[in-house]
């Protein structure tokens, strides 16, 4: 067992390494004994590592591999007091944070069994110092809620030397817009145009006739508005098809009846809302060859 141990903590540590030896910029690859495959319950491993994008800005990546499962799982992050969570991508589950907590939901796992994680974390009243984050990863097995921890990664964060300075109302406002700019393009990256409409429009107004901010609401719009005429082209396609297999069954209703006359009518309407309806024609074709068998004059 002790062997088995020695062999399986050698193993996991190649990727922490290979990884950090192939960074371009190993000072923005911030790792700790907890970034590297974390052997939990049941053959479940664990990778999280810590990036910085900016000077007050992180972004984190917690990869799961959880072969074989496809059932309830959640992950839960928790991050050092003064740090919020902004969410990148989720593979598909639901992501939330309040009160320093990370959590994301899956009701079913994807069919490889790989879950990756990515939230950027900014400070925001926090002094230079060292940090962490740590979690847990929980599933069901045999009608029972599973918990393995998903370790603890150490990562440093120097507070902007401009931040420190005598307080300045016209350097405040620049670091303020900053920082609201590179909330909006990550919002954007995220998909989530409603909020990133409203973070650029407050960049705007701290600097009324930039021509950035203005630029980005003006894309936001742009993909608002064909965001709502895809929706609009997808419900009247729906009210479409609706309408159709509405006067399909009417239609055959009288066919079964032997009504010719009024199915060809509703058949005939069916095709004119649906022109490439096979069903439709291929009644109309059925009736036509029936009227032409009993009416000589059809021939």
């Amino acid at each position: 067992m002790v062997l088995k141990q020695l062999v399986f903590m050698i193993l996991s540590f190649i990727p922490a390494l290979s990884a950090f030896a192939h960074n371009d910029r190993p000072d923005l690859f911030l790792w700790s004994e907890a970034g590297l495959l974390t052997d939990l319950p049941s053959a479940f491993h664990s990778l999280r590592t810590i990036s910085r994008i900016s000077d007050c800005e992180f972004i984190v990546e917690l990869q799961i591999r959880h072969s074989g499962y496809r059932g309830f799982a959640k992950v839960d992050e928790t991050l050092p007091l003064g740090f919020e969570a902004f969410e990148c991508m989720s593979s598909k589950g639901i992501f939330s944070f309040t009160e320093g907590s990370v959590k994301v939901l899956w009701m079913q796992l994807p069919k490889d069994g790989k879950l990756l994680v990515r939230y950027r974390i900014k400070a925001t009243q926090v002094k230079t110092g060292e940090y962490s984050i740590e979690g847990k990863y929980s599933y069901e097995k045999n009608a029972r809620l599973e918990v393995g921890a998903t370790g603890k990664n150490n990562f440093r964060y120097n507070m902007p030397l401009k931040k420190q300075e005598t307080a300045d109302p016209t350097k405040q406002k620049e670091w303020m817009y900053q920082d609201l700019m590179a909330e909006g393009d990550a919002l954007i990256i995220s998909g989530k145009f409603e909020t990133a409409l409203r973070v650029f429009q407050e960049a705007a107004s701290l600097k009324p006739g930039e021509s950035t901010p203005e630029a980005k609401i003006v894309f936001i719009r742009k993909k608002q508005k064909e965001h709502r005429l895809s929706q609009t082209a997808e419900e009247t396609t729906r009210l479409r098809e609706n309408e159709y297999h509405l006067l399909i069954h009417e239609a055959g209703h009288f066919f079964k009846k032997a009504d010719y006359a009024n199915a060809y009518k509703l058949f005939k309407h069916a095709l004119r809302v649906k022109p490439d309806g096979v069903e439709a024609k291929t009644h109309l074709e059925k009736i036509e060859r029936q009227q032409m068998a009993t009416d000589p004059k059809r021939r």
